[in-house]
Formats: structure tokens, sequence, C-alpha cells
């Protein structure tokens, strides 16, 4: 069938997403705390693609984790963010300038970021090195 409105959009090479040329209405408000991404946390306005992988890899830590505990517990923006970079360490230098309030209110020194196989020791026998690259995107 040639009919345009039977054609799947994923095979279309022209197609730019769901977004109709307007600017869309999104939240930055995930009503899952814990599954909020840093840049949220820290405050930045700007919905990203980037937001929604951040938040399925917060599901998909919460799987592997024993009684399907979450991986970040606080609830509330500064102490989930200081939770986030204690399990996952980070942020590199100058990796979160202008993202949010960041650079307004926070100076921390270099961190490197620890291994997934670090932060799911406990849990890495259930999941293979492809899942834990996956969480390291």
């Amino acid at each position: 069938n040639d009919n345009d409105n039977d054609k799947d959009p994923l095979d279309d090479p022209e197609w730019r997403g769901f977004n109709d040329g307007q600017d869309p209405k999104l939240t930055p408000q995930i009503y899952v705390v814990q599954y909020r991404a840093p840049e949220l946390v820290l405050g930045e306005r700007k919905y990203r693609f980037g937001v929604d992988i951040w938040a399925s890899g917060c599901i998909m830590a919460q799987m592997l984790r024993e009684k399907g505990n979450m991986l970040f517990t606080k609830d509330h923006d500064i102490p989930l963010f200081l939770e986030q970079i204690s399990i996952l360490g980070g942020p590199k230098d100058n990796e979160l300038d202008d993202v949010g309030l960041f650079s307004k209110f926070f100076e921390m020194e270099s961190r490197d970021y620890n291994s997934m196989q670090q932060i799911f020791e406990k849990s890495h026998k259930l999941i293979k090195e492809n899942g834990l690259d996956l969480l390291s995107k």
C-alpha cells in the first residue's frame, strides 16, 4: 500500500521525531525524584533525550539491586545530586559548567567516575559485561 498514512515513521529517512516544529512543552520535573538526571537536579530547564536515558538507566539499576532497591534514595535535589556523585563519581573539571545552577553554587574537585563493576559488585553475576557497559553510557 502506497498510502503515506500507513508508513512507519521510523522507516522514513526524513523523519525528525515527534516534534512538529513547535517547542515541546516537556517538564523537567521527573515524577520519581530518584530518577532525575543530574542536569535537572541542578536546575536545567531544557529537557533533552539524555534525561530519558538517565531515567531508564536508573530503572535498569534498580532491577539489578537486591530487593529492587533504588540506586539513589534521596528525595530532594541537592542531597540527590551529592548522592549521585558519591555513588557514580565525577564530575570531571568543567563538565558541568553552564549546567543549571552548578557553576554558580558548586565548587568541586575533579573526580574519576566509578566503574559499573564497582557500583554493582554484589549484583555482577546477574548482568553480563554488555549490560554493565550499557549502564555506563
